[in-house]
């Protein structure tokens, strides 16, 4: 039988569980304690609770837990750079966990499961301008409290970003389609082709009777290009070529294709550029190869399909030919921050030549419109709101994404709308702003002695084909399959949580939970009874 587990050496690495044949561990978080990869996610995700349950085959607790975390964990599982995967402790065994293909598995297996209707506590409407992913979490989260939430979005479509700035190969449109029909029978209503200052003015929504409102406004207009050429035919921008493919009013590119530009917009557009079948597709970067801004794996991907790169390089002018691009005037940027660290390009003028293109696409940073928001919660870069609760000078209004922290990832901005909505939660109730509390918990260090784990090797999805039958995006790598993702759990060292012996009875001293502790936490009694002390026939009475 089991003598000890010394909870003091137990690192909640969950090998007992994974190894007991009988099913007598089970392991828990410590509330107190984050996971490295929870602490690294901006939404701070539930990872570790939902490949706990994964991890004893439980995929409907697992769901339930990752809508709860992250209602957008369908769109995050696919586009989110994964932060947490960089600081996975099983790195120090064999690799990261694939946490973002977990996560993607889990929102798909949520918005296949129908939405309950939820039933209104609360009188008050509230408002949600945007429909990105700030806007989004944020509905979602006041909805499924009971409040009644209208959501206005500029576009003729729900998404926002998601939708027109995101190639389909990367965020299929059905995968959109499915949330918002989730979050519409969750009593979410959308006004779409309403836009602020235009259709309706932000002092109506508080005259009509919302009581909150949050912004929720993306980064959805293009920099545009100062240099000589730039005004004129054949000359577009990163989020209006995006926009285009994605509404399909692009459908094939021919000839010789630049993008200047080296950000993820950047990628996007080359990958898009190189599918609809131009010639040629260069990226013209001002950074130094390996300095891009751009993560890793756009780049890469980028790579795969042909896309070619000419880094340190900067526009000088577009020489045309009528309205035809004759050649495009280059020269090397020697380099591109200042010794503060501020955005101030120097060129070595000795070094010039010249590129050929048939259309140029500027992929050179993105802005937010904030034309017709109040004066008094605006700064020099966007929108004030508290870094808490999203809460701006004005009481009822509040504000997340794009326009709070500049242009970011998708992941940030699902956090942002959290963190507002959990605002306009305390606002809405009276309760008061001052007690609500920055996420701060204690990081728990790097499980002990790696080399004890067995090697286990990652799961990954495949690589789909580049375009359907029709000619147009299909998604660029599968998710993984069901027996993937519960082998890829098992993987998952559970960091911060605890073993306990749930069912001690079923022990059968097998000796293998003490053998196999990385810690030496477990220490099983060699002795077996004949009959366990609880089981042992009493006494025969004279």
């Amino acid at each position: 039988m089991i003598r000890s587990l010394d909870q003091e050496k137990c690192i909640g690495c969950g090998t007992c569980m994974k190894s007991c044949p009988l099913d007598v561990f089970r392991v828990h978080a410590v509330p107190s304690t984050a996971s490295p990869c929870a602490a690294a996610c901006p939404v701070h995700n539930g990872i570790r609770a939902c490949h706990a349950a994964l991890q004893l085959g439980s995929v409907e607790e697992a769901v339930a837990l990752s809508w709860k975390s992250n209602p957008l964990a369908a769109v995050t599982g696919r586009v989110c750079p994964r932060f947490c995967e960089g600081k996975c402790s099983r790195s120090s065994v064999d690799s990261a966990v694939n946490i973002g293909g977990i996560e993607r598995f889990l929102g798909d297996r949520a918005l296949e499961t129908p939405a309950t209707p939820v039933r209104k506590k609360h009188v008050a409407p509230v408002a949600v301008v945007g429909s990105g992913p700030a806007g989004l979490t944020c509905a979602a989260e006041l909805a499924r409290e009971g409040f009644s939430v209208t959501v206005f979005e500029a576009q003729d479509e729900p998404g926002g970003m998601l939708r027109y700035g995101i190639p389909e190969y990367r965020l299929p449109a059905g995968v959109l389609a499915r949330l918002v029909e989730k979050l519409h029978a969750m009593g979410v209503s959308f006004r779409c082709g309403q836009r602020m200052g235009v259709d309706f003015q932000l002092e109506q929504l508080k005259k009509q009777g919302y009581k909150a409102v949050m912004l929720g406004l993306g980064a959805g207009v293009a920099r545009r290009s100062s240099v000589e050429g730039a005004d004129g035919p054949h000359v577009m921008y990163g989020l209006e070529f995006l926009q285009a493919v994605r509404t399909r009013s692009i459908r094939s590119v021919s000839g010789r294709a630049v993008v200047i530009g080296g950000g993820d917009v950047a990628m996007d557009v080359a990958q898009s550029l190189a599918r609809l079948g131009a010639e040629s597709v260069l990226v013209a970067a001002l950074e130094a190869e390996g300095e891009m801004p751009a993560f890793r794996h756009n780049i890469e991907d980028a790579q795969r399909l042909g896309v070619q790169f000419r880094p340190s390089s900067a526009v000088r002018r577009i020489v045309r030919n009528g309205e035809r691009i004759a050649e495009i005037a280059m020269v090397r940027c020697a380099s591109v921050l200042d010794g503060q660290g501020r955005f101030s390009p120097v060129m070595d003028e000795g070094t010039t030549w010249t590129e050929k293109a048939d259309l140029i696409v500027f992929a050179i940073g993105q802005a937010c419109d904030l034309a017709c928001v109040p004066q008094e919660v605006l700064t020099r870069k966007g929108m004030a709101a508290d870094d808490v609760t999203g809460q701006t000078r004005i009481p009822w209004l509040f504000a997340a994404g794009d326009a709070v922290t500049g242009p970011g990832s998708v992941a940030s901005a699902v956090g942002g709308g959290k963190r507002a909505a959990n605002g306009m939660l305390t606002y809405l109730r009276g309760g008061d702003m001052n007690l609500i509390k920055a996420w701060d918990m204690a990081v728990v260090p790097e499980p002990e002695c790696p080399e004890k784990h067995t090697r286990m090797t990652r799961e990954e999805g495949h690589l789909l084909p580049v375009a359907s039958a029709d000619g147009h995006f299909m998604e660029l790598y599968a998710g993984l399959r069901h027996e993937q993702v519960l082998g890829e759990s098992l993987r998952c060292l559970t960091c911060g949580s605890r073993a306990n012996i749930e069912h001690p009875d079923d022990c059968m001293t097998c000796f293998g939970c003490e053998m196999g502790c990385p810690t030496g936490a477990i220490r099983v009694d060699p002795i077996k009874e004949e009959w366990p002390r609880t089981l042992a026939p009493l006494p025969e009475s004279d």
